[in-house]
C-alpha cells in the first residue's frame, strides 16, 4: 500500500486540475480501495512500477484505473502493459472501456492502441476497444 499511495499521489500531482489533488491521505488510501480486488501492481525486475484495476465483466472488461510511475512513463511500460491486456481481451473476444482525463497524454496511447472515443463528459473521454 505505501507504494501505491505514493505512485497515486505522483499521478495526481500531474493533473493539479484534479480534484483528487486536494485530498489527504486517508481519502487516498479509501479510493485505492475501491475495487482493489481487482488491482494488479506492475512489476519490472521485481520492483513495482504501476498498477491497473481491469474490472472483466461478460462482454466488457473496463480498465478503472491504470498508472505508471512517471520516471518510467515513455519509455514503452504502458504501451506493452495495455497491449498485453488487448490481447488478453482479444483471446476472450470482450470489448475493453476506460474513462480517460481529457488532460492526461495518455489517451495519445490509448488511440495509437486502437481506443476510440465513444463519450464524453466535462473531464473525460470515454474510450472503447472491440476484440479483433
Amino acid at each position: 500500500m505505501p507504494f501505491l499511495l505514493r505512485l497515486r499521489r505522483e499521478h495526481v500531482a500531474g493533473h493539479p486540475a484534479d480534484a483528487d489533488a486536494a485530498l489527504d491521505d486517508a481519502q487516498h488510501l479509501e479510493r485505492l480501495r475501491h475495487r482493489f480486488e481487482c488491482a494488479q501492481v506492475l512489476l519490472m525486475d521485481g520492483t513495482a512500477v504501476g498498477m491497473v484495476k481491469l474490472l472483466q465483466g461478460a462482454g466488457v472488461w473496463e480498465i478503472l484505473q491504470f498508472q505508471v510511475c512517471r520516471s518510467l512513463q515513455g519509455r514503452g511500460v504502458g504501451r506493452a502493459v495495455l497491449a498485453q491486456v488487448i490481447t488478453e481481451a482479444d483471446a476472450a473476444r470482450v470489448q475493453l472501456a476506460a474513462c480517460v482525463r481529457k488532460d492526461n497524454p495518455a489517451q495519445r496511447l490509448y488511440a495509437a492502441l486502437g481506443f476510440r472515443i465513444v463519450g464524453e463528459d466535462a473531464h473525460e473521454f470515454q474510450m472503447r476497444h472491440s476484440c479483433g
